[in-house]
């Protein structure tokens, strides 16, 4: 499954980290939130993308990019697909304002 193996190589670390230098560039941003999206179909990666910070930097692509509907697109489904049977993920999304977010 290539999903585990982009994350056993750091692949999950590395897209967090380009995302996270690169906060303004729109498709460094754009690919990083489809990229995390597909990884995240995985119950491992979703877990792991959590703990690495995965969910503030997708709400950071969502508040920093928020003409790009690209970016919103891909950034919601990486945050749906973490939340997917995750009641963890679940409650970190909505403490970071998720809720807020999508009703704003």
């Amino acid at each position: 499954d290539n999903q585990v193996k982009i994350a056993a190589i750091g692949g999950i670390e590395r897209i967090l980290a380009a995302m996270e230098s690169f906060e303004t560039d729109r498709d460094i941003q754009h690919f990083g939130t489809w990229a995390l999206g597909k990884i995240a179909d995985n119950m491992a990666n979703k877990k792991k993308m959590a703990s690495l910070g995965g969910i503030s930097r997708l709400f950071r692509a969502l508040s920093l990019h928020k003409s790009d509907r690209h970016i919103q697109h891909f950034a919601c489904a990486a945050l749906a697909s973490m939340a997917d049977k995750n009641e963890d993920n679940k409650k970190q999304i909505l403490e970071a304002g998720g809720l807020e977010y999508v009703t704003s």
